[in-house]
């Protein structure tokens, strides 16, 4: 175990240990201030890795800045008129983007489509954890989103003919890629810590935990080696002072959802939506940075 997962493992331990004196309202509020600080943090600074993925080509910023605040109104469009399908692809789309960050040092030309799909469904029983445990808040956030009832869905079922298919990709991967075999151990471990989490959490505390500290930390490690070449306070920042202002615009933006819309369940419908959007062009860029690492 490296020095990194070791120190995930332990704040992950923490964040167990707190849940016990935190009341629901802390959890609750505790969770968006961490998605705010940390999470938005590790995508504020997409322009920038979209030039460095770029740097053969003559693109100006202000073409990407266009071109990325196209694809987020896009997002937004898609939530509005067809929000069943914007939010089947958000999800499909965040679990590829969950499962490569926890694997993406697994490359291998020759199954590259395996790789893609065990990834897809790796990132996928993350989210079907989250859901089990908290299926009738999940149900209802939802119902906000899609204005559609889906109580016919059984995310324990889902979840457990999704570990099957997840055992089988498993097998094939650990007989034909050496490299599998050194990953395999610890990101099962980490599945199991993923389930306590989020079973003893409330739904946006366990998210943020996962999305915060299991996600964006290792995501903002990886971007600093991409764009600086290596992991120092330095470029520390430089990358957190380069991320300000789409940051801080982000963070105003939700302070002013946040105050008109205080209830619970219409900010969370509104929070996941604009999370949804900017997930779009994230997950393009950062599969354009390992590629090209």
């Amino acid at each position: 175990m490296t020095k990194n997962e070791t120190f995930l493992l332990l704040i992950s331990i923490f964040a167990l240990w707190i849940n016990s004196f935190f009341t629901e309202d802390v959890q609750y509020y505790s969770g968006f201030v961490l998605i705010f600080l940390v999470g938005i943090l590790h995508g504020s600074n997409d322009i920038i890795l979209i030039k460095k993925t770029l740097q053969n080509e003559s693109v100006s910023n202000n073409k990407l800045i266009i071109y990325y605040v196209l694809v987020v109104l896009f997002g937004f469009v898609m939530f509005y008129f067809i929000p069943a399908i914007a939010l089947f692809l958000f999800v499909i789309a965040s679990s590829y983007h969950f499962g490569e960050q926890h694997w993406n040092s697994l490359k291998n030309k020759k199954n590259k489509k395996i790789i893609l799909f065990f990834q897809v469904i790796y990132g996928f029983i993350i989210f079907m954890l989250l859901f089990t445990f908290h299926e009738v808040e999940v149900k209802k956030i939802i119902f906000s989103i899609i204005r559609s009832n889906i109580n016919f869905l059984n995310f324990s079922k889902i979840l457990f003919f999704t570990s099957i298919l997840l055992s089988i990709l498993t097998i094939i991967l650990y007989q034909k890629i050496k490299n599998f075999r050194k990953l395999l151990l610890i990101n099962l471990v980490y599945l199991i810590v993923f389930s306590l989490l989020f079973k003893t959490a409330n739904l946006i505390w366990g998210f943020a935990i996962y999305f915060a500290i299991w996600h964006s930390l290792p995501s903002i490690r990886d971007q600093i080696i991409f764009i600086y070449g290596k992991i120092s306070i330095i470029n520390l920042k430089k990358y957190i002072l380069n991320a300000l202002p789409f940051w801080i615009i982000s963070l105003l933006g939700i302070s002013i959802l946040f105050y008109f819309f205080k209830d619970y369940a219409i900010f969370e419908t509104i929070f996941f939506s604009f999370l949804a959007a900017i997930t779009f062009p994230h997950v393009i860029i950062m599969t354009k940075l390992f590629q090209k690492k």
